[in-house]
């Protein structure tokens, strides 16, 4: 059995690294890339969420905001929206360069609006991990450990550049600077395993749509094999009866003619060849009907296992 998952997994080793790339092509170069119109949605989520947040702070709660400040931050967010809707495609994939630029602008936009708003006193400080986790899920371990560290050294300025909350005009109770540091610590330590586990999530993906395409060229592969299989065996059964006769008559003349006639050995030779050609056509319907014994004990789904594992 081991045998047998190492032939199976060699097969598929083959299959990404030797066919050709008419499947392996599309999903590798789409992998860990993400359309921009999902940046775009999301973007478009976050500012109506910000922009409700911020109003309803404002005048529902009847908190003293900032609030020209904070409505220019989310614009900002807006107007870059508008921008790419209308210089690019939404359906186009983006670059891994494109993707860090734009989640690193929304870690800087969030940052800032949280920063306006009472910075780690804020509770919605926990929303620094949205960048962090999208970035983790659709870039290398790289860029998104550079979206993660841009987005603790945002949170790290934060009690040095953040405007406070107006608590006391409310009776409200200032916190503690070893709250907000332990506001500080939390969203570390969140950043820290929200980017491992997404990665890691992104990784086991990654690797199922390489064993997943590697698993269409092959079968795409068997498909060619059997339609050639079948013409040749229609080649075989078309020719057989013609170089069956050849043959024959090959032997009636060989028969026939004198040992000593200058065409015995040409009528010899021809029965000869046409029994050769007999042989071929046989050997190539048996070829045919035989079956690679990886596909033919081995489900697709364990196929797939072995190539992702």
């Amino acid at each position: 059995m081991e045998d047998f998952s190492r032939d199976s997994r060699l097969g598929f080793e083959d299959a990404i690294f030797t066919l050709a790339p008419e499947g392996l092509g599309s999903a590798q170069s789409a992998l860990g890339r993400t359309r921009l119109r999902t940046f775009i949605t999301l973007r478009w989520l976050a500012v109506a969420g910000q922009t409700a947040a911020v109003l309803f702070v404002a005048f529902g709660l009847g908190f003293n905001l900032p609030l020209a400040l904070c409505l220019a931050i989310i614009a900002a967010s807006a107007w870059l929206n508008v921008f790419l809707s209308f210089a690019f495609q939404s359906q186009r994939l983006t670059h891994s360069g494109e993707a860090v630029l734009q989640l690193g602008f929304d870690t800087v936009q969030l940052a800032a609006l949280i920063a306006a708003t009472g910075g780690l006193s804020n509770p919605f400080l926990l929303l620094m991990l949205a960048p962090v986790t999208v970035a983790a899920l659709s870039l290398g371990r790289f860029r998104a450990s550079a979206i993660a560290v841009l987005a603790l050294c945002l949170a790290a300025l934060m009690p040095v550049l953040s405007l406070p909350l107006p608590w006391d005009e409310r009776g409200g109770t200032h916190l503690p600077v070893l709250f907000q540091w332990g506001q500080f610590t939390a969203l570390a330590v969140g950043v820290v395993f929200f980017t491992l586990s997404a990665a890691r999530v992104s990784q086991d993906e990654a690797r199922l749509v390489r064993a997943l395409d590697a698993a269409s060229v092959v079968m795409a592969r068997e498909q060619k094999l059997s339609a050639l299989g079948a013409m040749s065996a229609m080649t075989a059964h078309e020719l057989g009866t013609p170089l069956a006769t050849i043959h024959l008559v090959a032997k009636e003349l060989v028969q026939q003619t004198s040992p000593d006639d200058p065409h015995a050995e040409d009528f010899r030779l021809i029965a000869e060849q046409a029994d050769r050609c007999r042989s071929i056509l046989s050997a190539i319907r048996e070829a045919r009907d035989a079956t690679d014994i990886v596909h033919a004990r081995m489900p697709l789904d364990a196929l797939v296992e072995e190539a992702a594992a």
